[in-house]
């Protein structure tokens, strides 16, 4: 999520409207109610196709700061109380 985005919704609790949503980055995609079902099905379809291993690592990576920040935060918060 770009920091524009970030900033609003966390330190200034903006809401984002869904028009909003995927260019800001909180959402892939969107689709109409009636449409949810099919369109959840396709995802999980593509989602069995894909090499596990690697989409761990992809994703491992990806996500690897921000998991280190939050495992510090919560020592740190942790320390903070006891």
């Amino acid at each position: 999520i770009p920091n524009t985005h970030l900033q609003r919704a966390v330190a200034l609790a903006h809401l984002t409207e869904a028009p909003e949503a995927i260019p800001a980055g909180f959402l892939d995609s969107a689709v109409e109610p009636d449409d949810l079902l099919a369109s959840a099905m396709a995802e999980a379809e593509f989602m069995s196709t894909i090499d596990r291993k690697a989409y761990a690592g992809a994703i491992g990576i990806v996500r690897a700061k921000t998991l280190a920040t939050m495992r510090t935060q919560i020592d740190h918060d942790r320390a903070s109380v006891a």
